[in-house]
């Protein structure tokens, strides 16, 4: 674990005191965002189960919970049990470690996401 200044907990606590969080759409609508998009994703478990060797995603991965951060309109998303990060059609991604410890990816163009298993987020600009 890595630790984290008092500074930076504020920091941490007043960014996402900025948001507001929303319920997740229907699948088939998507989550349509058209500013800037801030996906942070948390590692929550394994993939691979001892008791039964079950799989329940990709057997190199990690599950996570996703949270997708409408920065324009000050909303948020979450949504739980991932194992793949789909993008489609994007020239530039940027990846940072948030201050949290959260995977931080920002995108700057139009989007559409859709969650199942994997998350699949679309550049609207391509299509």
């Amino acid at each position: 674990m890595v630790n984290i200044s008092n500074k930076s907990k504020e920091l941490i606590k007043e960014t996402f005191s900025r948001y507001t969080e929303r319920e997740l759409p229907d699948f088939l609508e998507g989550i349509k965002i058209d500013g800037r998009t801030i996906i942070h994703t948390y590692p929550t478990e394994d993939t691979q189960n001892d008791k039964n060797e079950e799989l329940s995603g990709y057997a190199d991965c990690l599950l996570f919970d996703i949270y997708i951060y409408d920065v324009k309109n000050k909303i948020f998303y979450k949504s739980k049990g991932h194992d793949t990060i789909c993008y489609s059609k994007f020239p530039n991604i940027s990846q940072k470690i948030f201050k949290d410890g959260s995977t931080m990816v920002v995108i700057d163009k139009p989007v559409n996401i859709f969650l199942t298993q994997a998350v699949t987020i679309f550049n609207r600009e391509e299509y």
